[in-house]
């Protein structure tokens, strides 16, 4: 198994856990391979699909085949990424905290997606303070109080952060 879904396991408290966190990185490899595959098929079946409709003998679902096959083959890819996600962090504690710089993402600096960074201090009963970082679609502002689970009490262990929302659900109140 991959050193990264060892050191979520290692994480886990529950051997439960820990199973199903290693389960879940078998079924994502799994299903990394079938997408794969799948992709390429699509692509093999859209030429296919284009020779018949030009020689004129197209029947009108084999467009809709080809977009099955897509979406049959990456789907189980990507909900098994959510579920294993969701799995690192089944164990971990939930915590609020204040939202102390946003910038806009450059990766994703586009007019009709914006992602925005943020960094995340919350106060922590044992750990002291601590830090996060993690990106939002919603436009944040300084000073929003964010949910969030975590697995590790190090104060700058940034990237341990599974985002849950806003602590004010209403976002027209945020804009």
């Amino acid at each position: 198994m991959n050193t990264k879904f060892e050191q979520w396991s290692a994480h886990a408290r529950t051997p439960e856990t820990r199973t199903r966190i290693r389960r879940l990185a078998v079924f994502e490899r799994i299903f990394h391979v079938l997408g794969v595959v799948g992709v390429c098929a699509f692509v093999v079946m859209l030429a296919i699909s284009w020779y018949i409709t030009i020689s004129g003998e197209s029947p009108w679902w084999i467009w809709f085949l080809d977009i099955g096959v897509l979406l049959a083959s990456i789907f189980p890819y990507f909900l098994t990424l959510a579920r294993l996600e969701t799995a690192m962090y089944a164990d971990g504690e939930e915590s609020v905290g204040t939202i102390t710089s946003v910038v806009i993402d450059p990766r994703k600096a586009s007019d009709s997606e914006a992602s925005y960074d943020i960094a995340i201090t919350a106060e922590h009963a044992q750990a002291g303070r601590i830090r996060r970082r993690t990106s939002v679609a919603t436009k944040p502002r300084r000073g929003d109080r964010v949910r969030f689970r975590h697995n590790t009490r190090r104060p700058d262990d940034l990237h341990d952060i599974l985002y849950i929302g806003f602590e004010d659900n209403d976002p027209e109140a945020r804009s």
